[in-house]
């Protein structure tokens, strides 16, 4: 149940964050051409480097991918845990009070 809200909660959060497929790499070529108009052949120093950190970036993202997943593995253990903890302290009371 809690991976399938994690699901859920990430559909919902990246759906006003779709339009920065295309809205990215546009301003990143204007940002690039206007450097490039400003400061010249120096600009294209910086998207060398944006160019060099895309494995970096890649790597980095798989990496917490994997730590949120057994994040949730966890989380949903733990849940299951404490709902037998509650269901355990329900019957409890009332075999108690009965």
């Amino acid at each position: 149940m809690n991976l399938m809200s994690v699901d859920t909660q990430r559909f919902v959060d990246l759906t006003p964050l779709v339009h920065l497929l295309w809205a990215s790499p546009l301003q990143i070529i204007l940002a690039t051409y206007f450097l490039y108009n400003t400061l010249g052949v120096s600009a294209l120093a910086g998207v060398a480097i944006m160019i060099l950190l895309i494995p970096a970036t890649g790597f980095l993202a798989t990496k917490v991918r994997s730590l949120q997943m057994r994040q949730m593995v966890l989380k949903d253990k733990r849940v299951k845990l404490m709902s037998e903890i509650l269901g355990g302290i329900k019957v409890s009371i009332l075999v108690c009070f009965s």
